[in-house]
C-alpha cells in the first residue's frame, strides 16, 4: 500500500513540476514551498452521482494518517529540498482548499467517519428539489449568497446523517465534528487540534450566514442539521494551530478556498478587474470592498476577512466547464 501511495504522489508531483518549467527560478521556487496537494480524487460510485475523497486510509506512514493527510507533509518535505531551504525557514504557512468538499470525524481521534464527499457529488440532489419545491430557496439565498443545490455541503451532511451508523453514533456520544475539508486538515495536521473553521470554506457549506460571520441555526433546522457539531468560525488569517515538520514548528497562520485564493495570485485584486481562472471548473470573480447584497443570476461571498478588512466578491461560474475542455480536446478529429 505504500508503494501504491508513493507512486500517486509521484505522478502528481510530475505533473506539478511540468507547469514550473516556465517559471523563474525563485518564483518556482516559492511555488514549490506554498503547493500542498489535498488528496487524491476517486471516482468510486461515479456512476450514481457519487464522488468523494479518501479522507483517510490507516496507511502507515509517521503516525497512522491517510493520503489526503500524508501528502502534505510528502510534498511539503520535497518543496523544501528543492527550494534548498528548511522548515526552520519558513516564517509560516497557509492552506488553500476546495471549499465545498465536506468531511465528517471523530473530534476525539481525528478519524473520518465517511470518505470526504466533494463538490461534484450529486447524490443529494431530489432533497435540494423538495427544500426548493418548499420555496425555501429565497431565503437559502438571502443568508448565504449562493443558489440552493447539491453542490454544497449542507444536504451532505444530512445524507451522512441519515444513512451512516457511524455518524449517528457519534451525533449520540458527543464526538461528532464536520465540515469543510479545510477544518479537517487543520485539525490534522496541528498540534493544537484546532476545531476552526475560515469564512470561505464555512460559507459553501450553505449553513454560514454572510451578515451574521457564523453558522446560522435557522440554516441548520432547514437542512434538518442539530447544532453543536460545526468548527468555530475565525477570520480567514488567524492563528490556527502550529504544523510541526521534523524538528521545527511552523505556525499555520491562513486558510482559504482555492478560488477565493486565487484572486490573490497577482497581489491585491482591483475592483475595476474581473478575475478568470480555469481548473475542473471556470470562474470569474470581481472582487468589492463592500457587501454586494442580492446580485441577480451571480453567486456572492467572502474572498478575504483578516479580522480588519473584508473582501467581497461577486462570482459566476460554470461547473465542469474545464473538464469539459479536457474532455473535446481528446476527441479524435
Amino acid at each position: 500500500m505504500i508503494e501504491g501511495l508513493r507512486a500517486d504522489l509521484d505522478a502528481l508531483r510530475a505533473d506539478f513540476e511540468a507547469q514550473l518549467v516556465s517559471l523563474p527560478p525563485l518564483e518556482a521556487a516559492r511555488a514549490r514551498v506554498s503547493w500542498i496537494v489535498t488528496s487524491v480524487l476517486l471516482d468510486a460510485g461515479a456512476g450514481m452521482g457519487w464522488r468523494y475523497k479518501e479522507a483517510a486510509t490507516g496507511l502507515e506512514i509517521g503516525r497512522s494518517e491517510g493520503l489526503a493527510v500524508a501528502s502534505h507533509h510528502f510534498f511539503l518535505s520535497g518543496a523544501l529540498a528543492k527550494a534548498g531551504i528548511t522548515a526552520s525557514d519558513l516564517a509560516a504557512v497557509g492552506i488553500t482548499n476546495q471549499r465545498e468538499t465536506t468531511v465528517v470525524w471523530n473530534r476525539r481521534t481525528g478519524i473520518p467517519l465517511c470518505n470526504a464527499i466533494v463538490w461534484q457529488d450529486r447524490r443529494t440532489a431530489a432533497l435540494c428539489e423538495q427544500l426548493r419545491a418548499a420555496g425555501v430557496e429565497e431565503t437559502v439565498r438571502a443568508k448565504t449568497g449562493l443558489f440552493l443545490s447539491a453542490h454544497y455541503g449542507a444536504s451532505k451532511l444530512r445524507w451522512a446523517l441519515d444513512h451512516l451508523p457511524a455518524v449517528r453514533a457519534a451525533r449520540e456520544a458527543g464526538t461528532l465534528c464536520w465540515g469543510p475539508q479545510a477544518s479537517f486538515l487543520a485539525f490534522r495536521l496541528c498540534a493544537e487540534r484546532p476545531l476552526l473553521a475560515d469564512p470561505q470554506c464555512a460559507a459553501r457549506t450553505q449553513l454560514w450566514n454572510l451578515r451574521t460571520r457564523d453558522w446560522d441555526p435557522a440554516l441548520l433546522g432547514l437542512f434538518g442539521l442539530p447544532e453543536g457539531f460545526l468548527p468555530a468560525s475565525v477570520p480567514t488569517c488567524h492563528r490556527y494551530g502550529t504544523l510541526r515538520l521534523g524538528d521545527a514548528a511552523i505556525p499555520l497562520l491562513a486558510l482559504n478556498g482555492d478560488q477565493s485564493a486565487a484572486v490573490f495570485a497577482f497581489g491585491w485584486p482591483e475592483e475595476d478587474a474581473a478575475y478568470v481562472n480555469i481548473g475542473t471548473s471556470a470562474f470569474v470573480q470581481r472582487a468589492v470592498a463592500h457587501d454586494p447584497g442580492w446580485v441577480p443570476r451571480q453567486l456572492t461571498g467572502i474572498i478575504l476577512d483578516d479580522g480588519r478588512t473584508t473582501l467581497y466578491t461577486v462570482e459566476g461560474n460554470v461547473n465542469g466547464a474545464g473538464t469539459a475542455l479536457e474532455w473535446l480536446t481528446a476527441q479524435p478529429g
